[in-house]
């Protein structure tokens, strides 16, 4: 059951221990929707993420700590440069959060964040491409690209130097 109303659609379901999970989605420029349990389940509350973007992914990287967390917005159509994709950053379990930098001006943003355990090392995907940054979202680099409009749709990293991509293209 819900304690209160999500004000959006969810796309995503993540857990990242027994008790603590999120639902995520939306429907992109004014329908953003995060909520968290905290006790398996039973009940959730929304959070507010202080953007309207449509969140896309969440991650917790350090193991075993739900209160440094990451999410990945995509971009909506219409208004001005704020609508372009933003990643967030809650160093207190998702009760509030702060924008990271992005890779470019106007960045789409994608499916998937992965960010490694010293909190310094993120990836992005983009459409079809990957972006890294060395600096917690300071800067980035463009790490591939695949050519036409395959899409990169998830990351997934088994430690700091063994990953993989899926997309429209398959397994990388």
């Amino acid at each position: 059951a819900l304690t209160a109303n999500p004000p959006g659609p969810l796309k995503r379901i993540k857990f990242l221990n027994p008790t603590i999970g999120f639902g995520y989605g939306g429907k992109g420029g004014s329908n953003s929707t995060l909520i968290k349990t905290t006790d398996g389940g039973s009940t959730w509350k929304v959070l507010d993420t202080g953007v309207q973007h449509r969140i896309t992914d969440v991650v917790a990287p350090i193991p075993g700590n739900a209160q440094i967390l990451f999410a990945m917005t995509k971009w909506y159509a219409g208004g001005n440069n704020n609508n372009y994709a933003v990643i967030l950053r809650s160093t207190n379990g998702g009760d509030s959060w702060t924008t990271i930098g992005r890779p470019s001006q106007v960045f789409l943003g994608g499916e998937a964040i992965h960010v490694q355990s010293n909190l310094d090392t993120l990836f992005v995907a983009g459409g079809n491409i990957l972006y890294r940054s060395t600096n917690g979202g300071s800067s980035w680099t463009q790490v591939l690209k695949f050519s036409g409009s395959k899409l990169i749709n998830d990351i997934e990293f088994l430690d700091d130097n063994h990953g993989w991509l899926v997309g429209e293209n398959g397994l990388f």
